[in-house]
């Protein structure tokens, strides 16, 4: 994860734009004015990385990538965990938002949100402090926050919905793994507006030590250099099809 490697090796990185994510994003922004939404974990994996850890020496870098980066709450930590009590709950959030603001910038914290697996409870979503809209699932069918099936039903048939003072959009494409992408392009090229989807971990390659692990590195990669070509793809389609890159 970006923001876990700037933690633990920021010392390798003269720039923020030396790092292969934030490169490979700014390339697209320069060459098609692509703007990013980064959703991020206060902790990460097994080392206890707390994203408030995060080197002060990039914040020149974010500031100026202010205009098309913005980054957001996305769950506690990498593990998931549905009974998570509202009070960790509310606290990763702001501490999440109190660091952005101390790496980067208060005008780089996102309103728009895509929490882990699509989850809040009413008493989670009630201390989202600042947000705007939750992002909704990309599959048909999938359940998304505190909707019922017919609320999510009506958002994936693409219409917006306001709920307790939140609203709710659909995703409507996940760039990841797909072999068929100018397909899916053409499916919703009549859409007004578009929410692009992708994780970072299909964009980077995973580090594994074991054999087995270098097995999957070996597809990984594969798969990886598939889903930033998707990615890229998309954003050109994009602009090639006149649409406005914007934060909704």
């Amino acid at each position: 994860m970006a923001f876990d490697d700037l933690i633990n090796n920021g010392d390798s990185y003269e720039s923020l734009f030396d790092h292969p994510l934030f490169a490979f994003l700014y390339d697209l922004h320069r060459r098609y004015g692509a703007v990013f939404t980064l959703y991020t974990y206060e902790t990460f994996g097994n080392n206890g990385s707390n994203i408030a850890s995060v080197p002060l020496k990039f914040r020149d870098d974010f500031r100026r990538a202010a205009p098309w980066l913005r980054i957001g709450f996305h769950w506690v930590a990498t593990e998931f965990n549905a009974d998570i009590s509202v009070q960790d709950f509310q606290s990763a959030y702001g501490n999440v938002n109190r660091s952005v603001c101390k790496f980067a910038d208060s005008t780089m914290m996102a309103d728009v949100l895509r929490l882990h697996d699509f989850y809040s409870a009413d008493s989670l979503t009630g201390v989202l402090d600042g947000t705007r809209v939750l992002l909704c699932a990309d599959r048909p069918g999938r359940r998304s926050y505190t909707l019922d099936d017919n609320e999510c039903q009506y958002v994936s048939d693409g219409h917006q919905l306001v709920k307790d003072g939140i609203r709710y959009l659909r995703t409507d494409l996940r760039t990841e793994y797909r072999y068929d992408i100018d397909m899916a392009l053409r499916h919703i090229q009549d859409r007004d507006t578009l929410v692009i989807f992708t994780h970072e971990w299909a964009l980077t390659p995973q580090s594994v030590t074991d054999i087995l692990g270098r097995m999957w590195h070996k597809r990984k990669l594969r798969v990886n250099s598939l889903s930033r070509r998707n990615l890229e793809t998309t954003v050109k389609w994009l602009n090639d099809n006149g649409y406005r890159f914007s934060f909704l």
